[in-house]
């Protein structure tokens, strides 16, 4: 009787979520058109934007202003800010950058592990294929999916990812087929006893 008071309860909760949800979304879209309020002044006929670019990009938007009237400018971001990060890595790793998105992007002082991640997300995956069979797949795979992979940016970025992969499996076949082969030949050897091999 218990578990059936749990369930009816559970389901009596339940249909707030979707309300707690809308509202929550309504909150969060307050917030962020009150933060984006702060960083404007509409007092005609001025009006001022303060915003993040790339470095890089200075030059362009001073000459955006100069070409239309406007006045820019530019300064480097003080200790206690925290601009957006911007990462760019090489594109044979770019796809490290998705893969450090996806948990967290890094913070703007901090330095940008995107390189690490893809290395090692490559190999720990190629170690978990432990099958060259598996490898072999993916990379017939890889292979028939080349040229549609190369039509989309992500799929440019993964391309390298997928290749790294399927190499790192390739060069860890010959290790896993020793060991795996070791522990067969011991296990033929070494008594077993009741409880523990």
């Amino acid at each position: 009787m218990a578990i059936e008071d749990a369930q009816t309860e559970r389901a009596r909760l339940t249909r707030w979520c979707l309300l707690f949800a809308r509202d929550l979304a309504r909150l969060e879209d307050a917030a962020a058109r009150a933060s984006a309020a702060q960083q404007t002044c509409d007092r005609a006929p001025l009006f001022a934007l303060e915003a993040w670019a790339p470095r890089e990009r200075v030059p362009d938007l001073r000459e955006y202003a100069a070409r239309n009237g406007l006045v820019f400018e530019s300064k480097p971001p003080d200790a206690d800010e925290r601009p957006p990060t911007l990462m760019r890595n090489e594109p044979r790793v770019a796809a490290g950058e998705d893969l450090v998105s996806f948990y967290m992007t890094p913070g703007y002082w901090t330095w940008d592990p995107s390189p690490i991640v893809f290395i090692s997300f490559a190999i720990f995956f190629a170690m978990i294929l432990a099958d060259a069979g598996y490898a072999a797949v993916m990379g017939l795979g890889l292979l028939a999916g080349w040229r549609r992979l190369g039509r989309s940016t992500s799929g440019r970025r993964f391309r390298p990812l997928l290749t790294l992969i399927i190499l790192s499996r390739s060069a860890t076949a010959p290790w896993w087929a020793a060991t795996s082969a070791s522990h067969r030949r011991r296990d033929r050897y070494w008594p077993t006893f009741s409880g523990w091999t």
